[in-house]
């Protein structure tokens, strides 16, 4: 099976539409036991995406420190051919100023 045929369900991008309807049926529904029940669940799915981004996070950070030590050892790509220097210290800035919104700094 070939990578070009699969397309990535971006699961987190779906629990916010989810969210979005869940909000409505509530406000249409008002105060009842089932809306108190969607409230709670309501929170753990917002716990799950807060979690969902700090993976996130963390895998661009792992990410730029690995790319972050082939520069400094001088890697070379999978053809042997030499790393472009200034095309991954761009990579590896890209990443960092991500992680930087990422995390609010």
């Amino acid at each position: 099976m070939s990578n070009e045929n699969v397309q990535r369900i971006d699961h987190a991008e779906k629990a916010r539409t989810e969210l979005d309807f869940l909000h409505e049926w509530m406000s249409e529904e008002g105060q009842t036991d089932a809306t108190q029940i969607a409230s709670v669940l309501e929170a753990q799915v917002h716990a799950t995406l807060a979690l969902e981004e700090q993976q996130r996070l963390s895998n661009l950070i792992s990410v730029a420190m690995w790319n972050s030590r082939a520069l400094v050892e001088g890697a070379r790509h999978v053809d042997d051919e030499p790393v472009d220097l200034q095309t991954e210290i761009a990579r590896v800035d890209a990443i960092f100023a991500e992680v930087k919104t990422g995390l609010g700094i």
